[in-house]
């Protein structure tokens, strides 16, 4: 197909189509990338606040040296990182 000057119309506009495509799928995953960095935010404010919840400033002052005193009959449970335990 040839435009009045001998253009080919229908390459043209296949081309335009196949940009347009293009910055739109980079667009979209601009846009899921914003969304999946946000969700992550999110998780990571949510453990921070459960976690702020978890201990009081006594019992962390408590729980270090040299206010713990092991006793005989105390018994540590201990893994190696990350074992999921």
């Amino acid at each position: 197909w040839l435009g009045r000057h001998g253009t080919p119309i229908l390459a043209a506009g296949a081309l335009g189509l196949a940009a347009y495509l293009y910055h739109r799928n980079r667009k979209l995953e601009e846009e899921l990338d914003g969304e999946r960095t946000r969700k992550q935010e999110i998780a990571f404010d949510l453990v921070k606040c459960r976690n702020s919840l978890m201990h009081t400033e006594e019992s962390s002052t408590a729980g270090q040296y040299p206010n713990f005193v092991p006793s005989n009959g105390d018994v540590f449970v201990v893994t190696y990182p990350k074992c999921g335990t």
